[in-house]
């Protein structure tokens, strides 16, 4: 009976330890200029696996993967990425990002077209038959021909 409750003194103290020890960074990220929750934004811990996605209201909770100083990430698209410092020594922290709009570039798109002389003749060659010219090219219906 001795050696139980030792075993138990041992096991309640490391887990309490434990307990003790877990770092969390929890909070909210805000649109800055509307003031709105943005769900869906990414926050991860910077050079570690940990991270997560805001929830509809725009609240997050994570856990800090240990001792040490480390950097918060907050990124969405539309958005600038913003990076907080997360000190040695701090338990646990609440902390709410403010999110601005990141202004794009204007981008032009265009498309350049470039054809081959082998694809237009393999096209008539394949699709007309042969090429085509004035004495062979005909009106099956003259009459449904609009006049012009």
């Amino acid at each position: 009976m001795k050696i139980y409750n030792i075993f138990l003194s041992i096991l309640f103290f490391t887990v309490t330890l434990n307990a003790s020890a877990q770092r969390t960074i929890s909070g909210r990220i805000i649109d800055a200029e509307t003031k709105e929750p943005i769900p869906g934004a990414s926050v991860f811990i910077n050079g570690t696996t940990v991270g997560i996605t805001t929830d509809t209201e725009g609240y997050y909770k994570l856990k800090i993967p240990g001792p040490g100083s480390y950097k918060l990430a907050v990124s969405h698209a539309g958005y600038q990425t913003v990076y907080k410092n997360i000190e040695n020594g701090i338990k646990s922290i609440a902390l709410d990002v403010f999110l601005n709009y990141r202004e794009l570039k204007e981008a032009t798109v265009t498309a350049k077209v470039k054809f081959r002389k082998e694809d237009i003749d393999l096209f008539w060659k394949i699709i007309l038959g042969k090429y085509p010219s004035k004495n062979t090219i005909f009106s099956a219906n003259p009459r449904d021909c609009p006049a012009g």
